[in-house]
């Protein structure tokens, strides 16, 4: 591959290691071996999808808890409300001043 790029064993090696470093190429370098072989990394697709359904489900879990114990305090009527001095004016309060 070097010979194809004009290029030195070192020099390719260098540039392939800066593009793993970047991100611009996900692999590694096997440098044990005289012939420097480059590795391209594989990533579980069906693992990560698992991942992320399983974050989703226990996101929507956690909602629809939060959403529960709302409806639960407003069927017992335990809705607690701001003070008079610290509640923004709703807009048919300001309507009443005119």
């Amino acid at each position: 591959m070097s010979a194809a790029f004009g290029w030195t064993v070192p020099e390719v090696e260098r540039h392939v290691v800066a593009l793993i470093q970047s991100g611009d190429i996900n692999g590694r370098v096997d440098s044990q071996n005289k012939s420097k072989i480059l590795q391209a990394k594989t990533t579980d697709h069906r693992s990560e999808l698992f991942d992320r359904a399983i974050k989703a489900g226990n996101e929507m879990q956690s909602a629809n808890r939060k959403l529960l114990l709302r409806m639960r305090l407003q069927q017992a009527d335990l809705v607690i409300r701001a003070p008079k001095g610290q509640r923004e004016a709703h807009p048919s309060e300001m309507m009443q001043g005119d």
